[in-house]
C-alpha cells in the first residue's frame, strides 16, 4: 500500500513503545497512550502507508 492512503489501525500509539515492549509479537499499548499538539490534544492510534507516491517504494 504504498501511494493508495493510510491504513487505519486498532493500535494506540506511544512513540516509546517499542523501548519497553517484548521482543516477540509486541501489541502495543492496551489503552490510549500519547496526546500531543500534532494530534491536536486527541489520543492517537497508529496509520500506516502513506497518501502520495514515493518512487523508492515501487510507485510513481
Amino acid at each position: 500500500m504504498s501511494d493508495n492512503g493510510y491504513e487505519w489501525v486498532s493500535d494506540w500509539y506511544d512513540p516509546d513503545y517499542y523501548s519497553k515492549s517484548p521482543e516477540l509479537n509486541p501489541q502495543g499499548p492496551s489503552a490510549p497512550v500519547y496526546q500531543g499538539r500534532d494530534t491536536d490534544n486527541k489520543f492517537a492510534k497508529v496509520m500506516r502507508g502513506a497518501d502520495y507516491a514515493n518512487a523508492q517504494w515501487g510507485a510513481e
